[in-house]
């Protein structure tokens, strides 16, 4: 039984690190430029902006110490905001999608590439 539970935990933890090393590269191609490489808001078009780019690094701090995965989710994908100069990457995510349930138990269909992105994005996170 032990070891079985072994195998689970390892493969639960591979897949996590498919998710953050998929999330990285999409993050690299489309986020990078504005937000910077690791996501201080210094990329090299968010200088040229009207409105800086958002610090990446510290969602959770400013949301009580806890990743804000579905509003970081909703911004990307291009739900309307507060945030008018982010791009809509809604087509860039389009894809495969996953049913996801989120902390208030709500099941939705997501795009895979979202939550690979949002799993990168909680993993550079400052305390």
């Amino acid at each position: 039984m032990r070891k079985l539970l072994v195998i689970a935990v390892l493969a639960l933890s591979a897949c996590a690190s498919q998710e953050v090393s998929r999330g990285a590269v999409l993050y690299a191609d489309y986020c990078a430029v504005c937000h910077g490489e690791q996501g201080r808001g210094d990329g090299p078009v968010g200088a040229e902006l009207p409105l800086a780019p958002a610090d990446l690094g510290v969602l959770s701090r400013s949301n009580e110490g806890v990743f804000p995965r579905r509003r970081v989710m909703a911004k990307v994908y291009g739900y309307p905001g507060r945030f008018e100069f982010m791009p809509e990457f809604s087509a860039v995510f389009a894809g495969p999608v996953v049913m996801w349930k989120d902390d208030t138990g709500e099941t939705s269909e997501t795009p895979r590439a979202l939550l690979d992105l949002a799993g990168y994005l909680e993993t550079i996170q400052q305390n």
